[in-house]
Parts: structure tokens; C-alpha cells; sequence
């Protein structure tokens, strides 16, 4: 994995541990542009996160069905 797609997942996953949900999704979104499978499940799982509201499911669907059209397992493993 090239080293600006990891530095931008680690640091969104960061944010996202410290609850900075909008930067988590500012870059989960950059890293999502440079192709990782990784930030899209990720973010596909901040719908379900969403502060100041109810739970999108069908965001976190959206996204899930994107990762498992990329071929990340870990999307494969949580769809069944």
C-alpha cells in the first residue's frame, strides 16, 4: 500500500477513535480517492456512527456492496 493512501487510513481511523468524526471522514474520503478498499468499508461504517442522528443503514449498505465489488474480505466477511 503506498505510503500517503496508509498515512491518510491510520489518521483517519485516529479521528475516528477520538470521535472527530468530520476530519475521520475527510480522510477516509481523500484516501478513498486513491483507491483503498480499506477507507471505503471504513467509511461505509461511520453511517452507522452518525452523531446528532439516527443510523443510516442504507449508507452502510451502499458502501459495504462497493468494498465487496473491490474484493476486500473484510466486507466479504460482515455481507456473509
Amino acid at each position: 500500500m503506498p505510503i500517503r493512501k496508509r498515512f491518510l487510513l491510520l489518521t483517519s481511523k485516529i479521528f475516528k477513535k477520538e470521535k472527530e468524526y468530520t476530519k475521520a471522514q475527510n480522510c477516509f474520503e481523500k484516501s478513498m480517492k486513491l483507491g483503498d478498499g480499506e477507507s471505503t468499508y471504513q467509511y461505509g461504517k461511520m453511517f452507522l456512527i452518525e452523531p446528532n442522528s439516527t443510523p443510516n443503514e442504507y449508507g452502510y449498505i451502499q458502501y459495504l456492496f462497493k468494498t465487496i465489488n473491490k474484493g476486500h474480505p473484510k466486507s466479504m466477511n460482515k455481507y456473509g
